[in-house]
């Protein structure tokens, strides 16, 4: 007699799902196989054996009539849904196909389809559409036996050694049987075929009753045939009476939708994983390694990030944009510093974007030392310069105390007497880049590739990150790629990117497809281990979900470490470069004329020292020195005003500051809106070491005090000056002026005078010349007679402590004068300007290419320049204060 049962279809090992509900004839059962009996399973209920799940490859298909179309669109659309509701961890991938009916075929289950990223968000329809699914699904199944390698016999197989899964594929086709392309066909039979090895199942609805494609493909094919409306699974040649009672129903579609994604939208955030105020701070050692906490697994058990000392000196991590490598820098470094005490590990944070460490400077804690915000290639090299300092600092210490290593030295010295470096470089390629770029006598190249080998053992370590990986490792040699062991890869849509950041090969046993289509905040980790896996391998690699910790938390745990550690930490001395913008000359603590302002302490420099500009590196301050030799004075030339006028006015602040200093500024242009500009902020400064020439008079009689060079007593003096260009005119009009006021005179007089008028005539026929004499009580001088005097002071001055910074908008305006000799300015600082401009001030048409409307290029005559930044202007409040400390002196 026949009896109803409950028939489970098992998705994997731990977990079934209600099918359908079946009958079966009692007597059928004495018919069945051994092989097939030892696949019952009997709970109180009994088990078809039938398996659909993902530890193993099916086949279904569905044979039915016009009649019972629906009830066999109703089976089609309960085993997708029975699949999709255990799909919980996101390892199963669907492709659905529905020939005649647009997709109407899956009933229900159209917006699960049409929406749900697991799902491909697309049915597929026409002919090109269906073509293009299995040309997609023969790449996979390639892909996919590629991965195996000959160690694992199956995807199934190789999913259950290894953590990071290769998504299962399950397919259904709606009708297939009316496509058109019977080649496609034999593509699909053949993928069929193999499906034990390639990890894709399928499902077939035909009304077709000699469609075979899917007929006997494997051991797990499951022949479901409706006969005048009764549906039956085919076995052989026995047949199974089945009742189909579907269990789709909205409320299961959303449970579906709500399981997805959370596969998505898994809580991530910090404050599920730790609480800060019971958190214990600081109770991790970094002695023998950095052990940080930064991710966890589909257990939801924490993962550290391991790097230095016994583990990878160095790591590598990228992601594209919208991955999520942001919030793992974030958490990298928030970890480091709720774990360690800042005695123990000091960070160095770097960012050529300006964008990301800027938190770390408006709310610093005492661990991060050094942040980096510049894109320079001068930033990029003085980055490399302070890290081999250190280094060489350390090393010294080492040999000193007869140590190898970090660890050794604290074994002598104690846990806190030296600390650990990790060093993260953001956007790291554009390091790699200003070291190729660089063509200097410093071989930049060789020395990083030295730092990546040895800096292990001084207990330093780098992070470095990047959109673009590839680029940044084409920087460096294969000997320095090779110390950066740990790799990590978030999202990106360059499959070459990912083969480059987890140094993989062409052939490499790894998919990574699947890390292209990882969710943001997601991570491959490539974790170096002590016993090699089943594989061989040295590495394992683990998926894993970064915490995530948001700025409201950031700033939390940033004050907690700060209030716990208080002052009770070794002070370093701090570098920090805050942008790539302008800034006061006062952010820079350390700069000479900062500490000028604050302690009213005149410095009396050796040689005369200017300071033009914030350097474009991890400076203080950028110095020019200048000895008394011959052309060792300096040349501005560029028509941005904002910048010149800052250069101009920061320099003189740095010469008022040395008391052997005398500085006389000429300023020929009274008209000239720029040039009334500087003279209303030069004015503001008091000094009796300050002289103002101002207009053509007090040019002019300066000047006329210089014709005869002697060597400046006490101290140094500076000329700068401001206009020049405009002398020949000016001389032409004070001329001009002279005559009309001796026509005037001579108009006025009641009675001729002969001789009077001979000595008009003779000077309208001097004036007439090129050289044109000024009338002007004492010696008269023309242009050529000033020439001569500012060329003379130019090529001797500095020989006798008497220097020249000569300023001009323009190059063609100086070359126009003729006044000035290039020899005689050794340093040259040059604005935007053209590049043929740039190749006669500099030699090199380059050299112009780093200056913009906030950066100028400064020249001493090597083949690399330097880039400055031309401060802003100071306040009323500086000024005040300068003058104060001027008043002592003045007084």
């Amino acid at each position: 007699m026949a009896e109803k049962i409950f028939k489970d279809f098992t998705l994997n090992s731990a977990e079934s799902f209600m099918f359908a509900d079946y009958k079966i004839n009692d007597s059928i059962l004495s018919e069945l196989s051994n092989s097939l009996m030892n696949k019952l399973t009997i709970k109180g209920k009994i088990s078809l054996p039938i398996e659909l799940g993902t530890e193993e490859s099916f086949s279904v298909l569905i044979k039915t009539d016009a009649s019972s179309r629906l009830a066999a669109e109703s089976l089609l659309q309960s085993i997708i849904f029975n699949i999709a509701y255990k799909n919980d961890k996101g390892n199963v991938l669907f492709k659905c196909a529905d020939k005649n009916k647009s997709g109407l075929s899956y009933g229900e289950l159209i917006g699960l389809i049409s929406e749900n990223k697991f799902f491909g968000k697309k049915i597929f329809k026409s002919d090109s559409d269906i073509s293009d699914l299995i040309n997609e699904l023969e790449k996979t199944a390639t892909e996919n036996v590629a991965k195996l390698k000959g160690i694992n016999s199956s995807v199934f197989e190789y999913n259950k050694r290894n953590e990071n899964k290769i998504p299962i594929s399950v397919v259904s086709f709606c009708d297939v049987d009316d496509f058109g392309y019977g080649s496609s066909l034999k593509q699909l039979e053949k993928i069929i075929e193999n499906s034990v090895n390639t990890g894709i199942s399928t499902v077939f609805l035909t009304e077709k009753s000699d469609f075979t494609v899917a007929e006997n493909s494997n051991e797990n094919t499951v022949i479901i045939e409706f006969v005048n409306g009764q549906p039956y699974i085919i076995y052989g040649d026995s047949k199974f009476e089945i009742d189909i009672n579907s269990c789709i129903s909205r409320e299961g579609i959303k449970e579906i939708e709500d399981k997805m994604n959370q596969v998505e939208n898994i809580d991530t955030h910090f404050d599920s994983f730790y609480d800060l105020e019971s958190f214990n701070y600081f109770s991790m050692d970094s002695t023998n390694k950095l052990v940080i906490p930064f991710a966890f697994d589909e257990n939801k058990e924490i993962v550290n990030l391991e790097i230095g000392g016994e583990a990878p000196p160095h790591a590598l991590l990228s992601g594209s944009t919208g991955s999520g490598k942001s919030v793992l820098l974030h958490t990298i470094i928030e970890q480091t510093m709720l774990n360690y005490h800042p005695n123990d590990v000091e960070i160095w944070a770097i960012d050529y974007k300006a964008v990301e460490f800027g938190c770390y400077v408006v709310n610093k804690p005492p661990h991060i030392t050094v942040i980096g915000q510049d894109n320079s290639e001068d930033f990029s090299l003085s980055l490399i310069d302070l890290i081999q300092k250190e280094y060489n600092r350390r090393k010294n210490l080492f040999v000193q105390n007869n140590t190898k290593d970090l660890e050794a030295y604290r074994k002598l010295f104690g846990k806190h007497s030296m600390s650990r470096i990790l060093i993260v470089i953001d956007e790291f390629h554009n390091l790699t880049q200003a070291i190729q770029n660089y063509n200097g006598e410093k071989n930049y190249k060789t020395i990083l590739e030295n730092l990546l080998r040895e800096m292990r053992a001084m207990g330093m370590s780098f992070l470095f990150c990047s959109q673009t990986i590839a680029a940044g490792l084409n920087g460096l040699t294969e000997a320095a790629r090779n110390q950066i062991g740990c790799r990590l890869s978030m999202k990106h849509e360059d499959i070459s990117e990912i083969r480059e950041t987890l140094s993989l090969s062409l052939n490499a046993d790894f998919n990574l497809e699947d890390i292209k289509n990882l969710h943001k905040g997601q991570v491959v980790y490539k974790k170096a281990v002590i016993e090699r896996t089943e594989s061989g391998s040295a590495f394992e690699f683990k998926k894993l979900n970064v915490l995530f910790i948001s700025d409201e938390t950031r700033i939390s745990i940033v004050d907690n470490i700060n209030n716990r550690i208080n002052d009770d930490y070794i002070k370093r001395e701090e570098i920090i470069c805050k942008s790539n913008n302008r800034y006061v000359v006062t952010e820079k603590e350390r700069h000479p004329i900062s500490k000028f302002i604050e302690n009213s302490k005149f410095t009396e420099f050796e040689l005369l020292t200017l300071f033009p500009g914030a350097p474009t590196t991890l400076e203080d301050s950028f110095i020019i020195e200048l000895d008394e030799e011959a052309g060792n004075n300096l040349l501005l030339i560029g028509e941005n005003d904002d910048l010149r006028e800052s250069i101009i006015f920061h320099i003189l602040l740095g010469l008022l500051m040395d008391n052997s200093n005398k500085v006389v500024i000429s300023v020929l242009d009274t008209e000239n809106a720029d040039n009334i500009r500087l003279y209303s902020e030069i004015k503001q400064i008091q000094s009796n070491r300050l002289r103002i020439n101002y207009g053509f008079d007090e040019v002019a009689s300066c000047l006329k005090s210089l014709k005869k060079l002697k060597p400046s007593v006490n101290g140094k003096t500076v000329y700068i000056w401001y206009g020049l260009n405009k002398l020949k005119n000016l001389i032409f009009l004070n001329e001009q002026e002279t005559e009309e006021r001796q026509e005037a005179k001579t108009a006025s007089s009641a009675e001729f005078d002969p001789l009077a008028a001979m000595r008009n005539a003779l000077t309208q026929i001097n004036s007439s010349s090129e050289s044109k004499t000024i009338t002007k009580i004492g010696e008269k001088l023309n242009f050529e007679d000033y020439k001569t005097i500012l060329k003379q002071l130019a090529e001797y001055g500095p020989e006798n402590n008497r220097y020249n910074i000569s300023v001009y908008n323009t190059l063609k305006g100086m070359k126009k004068t003729g006044i000035i000799k290039l020899d005689d300015y050794e340093y040259r600082i040059g604005l935007q300007m053209s590049t043929d401009d740039s190749y006669d001030l500099f030699g090199s048409s380059s050299f112009i290419t780093k200056a913009d409307d906030k950066t100028a290029v400064f020249y001493n005559g090597s083949k690399t320049p330097k880039t400055i930044r031309p401060y802003l202007m100071p306040d009323e409040l500086f000024i005040q204060k300068f003058n104060e400390n001027m008043e002592e002196e003045n007084g």
